[in-house]
């Protein structure tokens, strides 16, 4: 599928394959499976006058890209304070306080660079089996996690384990008035900038 959100480098992309005698349609492709000889069938609706039809291919890469995945309870505005893993890019302020909430080692990289920064970070790890689940998926051992987390700690950042967002008050200047996050536990906490960082899905659907 190819958005406009989606097609920032179009041009400059058409005029790659141009030169190299790819051939291209803009628009959405729809997978309807295998045929008896094994070749797949993609529907494509074609954007841009291109037209539509079925193309046939025995192998078939699908690379749509990804996004962030939403938390609950959240409605992610950058211009007041929320973000998530896409939308980080247009940080403006410098947050002196930011709370963080993910299970990945991304989220750790964030709490990191933000409190080297001088920001005060509290990091809240949704949930601690999904986290070392998470760590050993990246081969990292139990022993290096703890010394991660200690380091962490060492800067300042707050450590919250398994609890998640019931609600958020966003500020519409949150360089100056926090964004207000309530946790399940009950937990209040004011910071300039809330960031969810749970992981990624394939642009696809």
């Amino acid at each position: 599928k190819m958005d406009d959100k989606f097609a920032v480098n179009y041009d400059i992309n058409v005029e790659a394959m141009n030169e190299r005698a790819i051939p291209h349609v803009r628009g959405d492709a729809f997978l309807q499976g295998l045929d008896s000889d094994k070749v797949w069938n993609v529907n494509v609706k074609g954007l841009a006058n291109a037209g539509d039809g079925v193309i046939k291919a025995r192998k078939v890469l699908v690379a749509s890209g990804s996004s962030s995945i939403p938390a609950e309870n959240v409605m992610y505005n950058s211009d007041k304070g929320v973000f998530n893993g896409d939308s980080i890019q247009d940080l403006n302020y410098f947050p002196k306080t930011m709370t963080i909430v993910g299970n990945a080692l991304t989220a750790l990289e964030y709490a990191k660079s933000f409190s080297a920064l001088g920001t005060t970070v509290t990091l809240i790890i949704q949930s601690r089996d999904k986290f070392n689940l998470a760590l050993s998926r990246a081969k990292v051992s139990s022993e290096i996690c703890s010394k991660l987390m200690s380091q962490l700690e060492d800067q300042g950042v707050t450590i919250v384990y398994d609890d998640n967002i019931a609600s958020v008050d966003s500020s519409r200047t949150p360089a100056e008035i926090p964004v207000t996050v309530t946790l399940d536990s009950g937990k209040t906490i004011e910071t300039n900038a809330l960031v969810t960082l749970l992981g990624r899905i394939a642009n696809v659907g």
